[in-house]
């Protein structure tokens, strides 16, 4: 369901997502106990309805609606006091769930380390007698170029985390040097450079975004683990998160956090630096008990109770907490768990 045209509509909102239908803090059911799915607008605070310009229907089609009130969604929120844990911590090997960023931002997570392949020429004397033999025949009769001897394919680890965390909301160069701990952690340039920035999607402030995600390669000599801190299980099979389902993270400020999925499909004005920026197709997470993340969790990896990963933490407001679909991000860049 995409939600953007109902957001428009309404400019007294800042987000729409699919959701249930809430009332005196209780889910509403229908007649056969089955919880009751309303198009959900999150507002910084109601009015009358008589200074609305565009009042919310109680319906939309067949869908009925509900007005919450929830803070504005934040890329950067201001940092919460310091409170150092070993996440915050200068870790070797690196990995999922620790304190990391670019050498200009404050802080932020390492999400975990993923997979992309590589294709790669094998130089000479590292081919096989077969392939030896194909190349002199070729160069005989002039076909081809005698310089690629053949191609392999490997597999090489990337640090993913946000845009915001690892690319400075695009103001980052490739090769710019990431280190862990974070700056605001006390990490230090040179001394605590974990590696390098290989790419990102850029953040646009004029059009629709869906993913806030960068990818840094591991310096050499920099040892890694796959995973994430706290969370044994990482299952290589992406999903979408549902409604209702308990998701999972461990985040550079909060830790290791348990939350529910109470949106999908939301659109949301969310604020950055330089501006707000306007995304599509995320997902909504609510706080069980605690914060399910806070300033300084931005990048931090979402995954189901099953250690799916669903999502990449990058905003949140109140008690909820914003997060793009890993299946975009997957889709995208063709990286693997």
């Amino acid at each position: 369901m995409k939600t953007k045209q109902y957001l428009q509509k309404h400019p007294d909102a800042h987000t729409v997502y699919l959701g249930w239908k809430i009332s005196n803090g209780e889910i509403v059911v229908d007649e056969f106990g089955k919880p009751v799915k309303a198009l959900v607008f999150a507002v910084e605070k109601k009015k009358p309805l008589s200074k609305l310009d565009n009042p919310i229907p109680k319906k939309y089609g067949a869908l009925p609606t509900d007005v919450v009130e929830k803070p504005k969604m934040l890329a950067t929120p201001p940092m919460p006091k310091k409170n150092p844990n070993d996440l915050q911590q200068r870790i070797r090997p690196v990995t999922g769930g620790i304190s990391i960023g670019h050498v200009d931002i404050s802080a932020g997570t390492l999400g975990c380390i993923v997979k992309t392949r590589e294709v790669f020429e094998n130089p000479p004397g590292t081919i096989g007698w077969w392939q030896s033999f194909l190349n002199w025949i070729k160069r005989i009769f002039g076909i081809g170029s005698t310089g690629v001897y053949s191609l392999g394919v490997r597999d090489v680890p990337l640090i993913m985390s946000n845009n915001h965390v690892l690319a400075n909301e695009n103001r980052a160069k490739i090769g710019d040097p990431i280190i862990q701990p974070g700056d605001y952690d006390d990490g230090r340039n040179p001394t605590d450079i974990v590696g390098y920035l290989d790419s990102f999607t850029p953040i646009t402030f004029k059009q629709s975004n869906f993913v806030d995600v960068a990818f840094a390669t591991i310096a050499e000599g920099v040892e890694w683990l796959p995973g994430v801190e706290d969370i044994p299980v990482i299952n290589d099979v992406v999903r979408d998160a549902r409604l209702g389902d308990l998701v999972q993270k461990t985040g550079r400020t909060t830790g290791y956090t348990v939350g529910k999925v109470v949106g999908t499909d939301a659109t949301s004005y969310v604020g950055y630096d330089y501006g707000d920026a306007y995304f599509e197709d995320q997902i909504i997470i609510q706080d069980l008990t605690g914060h399910f993340s806070d300033g300084g969790d931005s990048g931090s990896l979402i995954l189901d109770m099953d250690g799916h990963p669903i999502g990449l933490l990058f905003a949140g407001g109140g008690d909820v907490t914003l997060a793009n679909k890993m299946s975009r991000i997957v889709e995208e860049y063709g990286i693997e768990f």
